[in-house]
Parts: C-alpha cells; structure tokens; sequence
C-alpha cells in the first residue's frame, strides 16, 4: 500500500512536535499558573494586589480601552 504523502507530513510534524517533551521529561501542557494574594497586578503605574481568588480590580482614573497587566508572583517553595 502506497502512504500519501499528506499523511506522511502529519506523521513527521507529530512525531517532532512530541518527541521533545519525552526525551526532556516535560509535559506538553504545563500546570496552569494560579493567582493568589503572593501576586501584584501592574497597569499604568498602578499596582494592586490579587484577591484569593484570583481576580483584581484596577482602581483610578483609566479611561476605557485595552491595556496590558503584567502579573508578577513571589513564590517561597521550590
């Protein structure tokens, strides 16, 4: 039986796409990141700090629009 050569290209992207992550020990999907209160959340020079649960409210004189928060998380376990 004659393989495709459309099948061939499938197989050759999967095998590099997940060969890596066995010879590395990593996963392919990492644990996601959790926010906490050990989180600050920055935009436009104001800086808050995360409830418990993960959300943030950004208070002051932000004019509507799209804006980019960087999250930064002191973590003390390795």
């Amino acid at each position: 039986m004659r393989h495709r050569p459309i099948h061939s290209a499938i197989f050759c992207f999967l095998l590099l796409w997940l060969y890596p992550a066995g010879i590395y020990g990593q996963t392919l999907f990492p644990p996601p990141y959790v926010l906490d209160e050990n989180c600050v959340a920055t935009a436009n020079n104001i800086a808050v700090t995360v409830n418990p649960n993960g959300t943030f409210s950004l208070s002051g004189p932000l004019p509507l629009g799209q804006y980019r928060v960087r999250i930064v998380c002191e973590r003390t376990e390795l």
